[in-house]
This record gives structure tokens, sequence and C-alpha cells, in this order.
């Protein structure tokens, strides 16, 4: 049995199947390397990169409101959420504002993001459950010269 929920997330500036296909190919194998159960995947076609509404993540957020536990929303890359970075933060805002953990699935480099370990796998479960994340601890600054 899966440890979490998740969801995945496409988001592409064309409507080419055969690279939808294989995106989806990569979400798959990287829930099931992380031990996610992996309901659905939205696809966002013809995305213009600025553009912050769209069909599939508006169906995506409507979904994720509407659940009690939290969940994981796994995308290829962070690019898929807008490779625009004004846009991209308004949508991990969002995210975060529900409580739900985002996992990159892909490692850049044309292959799968590498397994967590399982300290890692474990934090990120219990962030997509809804435990609250351990205090970040400031880095030292050097006093001025």
């Amino acid at each position: 049995m899966a440890d979490a929920v998740a969801y995945g997330y496409i988001s592409v500036v064309d409507d080419d199947d055969q690279t939808i296909e294989a995106l989806s190919g990569r979400l798959v194998a990287h829930a099931a390397a992380e031990g996610l159960d992996l309901v659905e995947i939205q696809v966002d076609r013809n995305v213009v990169p600025a553009r912050l509404m769209r069909p599939g993540l508006s169906a995506l957020l409507t979904r994720l409101r509407g659940r009690a536990d939290r969940a994981v929303v796994l995308i290829p890359s962070r690019d898929h959420l807008s490779p625009w970075r004004p846009v991209r933060r308004v949508i991990e805002v969002e995210l975060a504002r529900l409580g739900v953990a985002i996992q990159v699935a892909w490692d850049g480099a044309g292959g799968l993001a590498a397994p967590r370990s399982d300290a890692a796998r474990a934090s990120a479960i219990r962030r997509a459950r809804g435990a609250p994340r351990p205090p970040r601890i400031p880095l030292a600054r050097r006093p001025p010269s």
C-alpha cells in the first residue's frame, strides 16, 4: 500500500501526445519509486508560460482544496508550473497554502530524479500528511569587516 496520495501535473506549450505520454510515464515511475499512490495526472496543452489560469491546473487545485488529508503534487520539472518565475511562485504559494508538497520527478538531464533517502522520503510523507516542517536554522552571517 502506498504511503501518500499524489497528483501529477504536466504543462506543455504544444499538444504532442508522445511528449505527454513520456512525461506521464516518468511521473508514474517516480511515484512507484517513492511509494506514492498516483491518483491522476492533469495535463494542460498549448500553455503560454505566463498564463496563470489553466484548465488542468484549476482542476488540480479544486481537487486539492476538497481533500481532508494532505497530498503530493508530482511535476516533471518546476518549469511545468511555469518557466516564468513570478507565475511559478504564485502557483507554489497556492499549493503551499493548501498544505501540498511538490516533488520534481525529473533530474533535468532527461532521467528520473534519484529516489530519496529513507529519511528524506519519510520527511516528505510527513509533510504531505500535514506534519509541521522542522524549523529552519538561519545561516550565520559574517560581521562586516
